[in-house]
């Protein structure tokens, strides 16, 4: 953290003449702080290539952070060998699951939401194809964020108030 301050601090005095990193840098800093989330949160905020590098590491395994804490519940999943079970805030970590598949789905069929009347208009220009990003999937991970999702679809009533409608994949099909 305090590396990213001082950059910071260098990049506000001499805002015209600031010289970035090279993305191997970047990269390697952003790998040291690999699992930190705060700090993670942080490079994402100095800079585009910051950015850049962060979400690549973030989008390797995208759902790592949602099922791995220091407060595992290991009854939870219990058929599930090794099981990394995160009960941190369900409420949040469904959201944060829903947003990813929604983030997955808006990317791959924006076209087929609009068409089938599951969002209203076209979603916002996304930042990231974050999908080139993505090198490990851990189905168990994957099978955690999906259940989450359809319990955040069943429970949260604002979810289906929003530009989007209860989702299912058979939608798609």
């Amino acid at each position: 953290m305090l590396l990213l301050n001082f950059f910071k601090k260098k990049n506000e005095n001499n805002v015209g003449n600031s010289k970035t990193l090279p993305p191997e840098l970047i990269r390697s800093i952003v790998l040291h702080l690999k699992n930190d989330k705060k700090s993670l949160h942080s490079c994402l905020l100095v800079s585009r290539d910051w950015c850049k590098e962060t979400v690549d590491l973030l989008w390797k395994q995208p759902f790592h952070f949602l099922y791995t804490c220091n407060k595992i519940n290991p009854s939870v999943f219990s058929r599930f060998k090794n099981s990394k079970q995160c009960h941190c805030s369900n409420e949040k970590r469904q959201y944060q699951a829903t947003n990813l598949l929604m983030t997955y789905l808006l990317i791959k069929h924006d076209k087929a939401f609009v068409e089938k009347g599951i969002i209203k208009a076209k979603s916002e220009r996304i930042t990231f194809d974050y999908f080139e990003f993505l090198f490990v999937l851990d189905l168990h991970e994957l099978y955690c964020a999906i259940k989450d999702w359809n319990q955040w679809n069943k429970s949260n009533s604002k979810f289906s108030k929003d530009n989007y409608s209860p989702l299912t994949f058979g939608i798609l099909t």
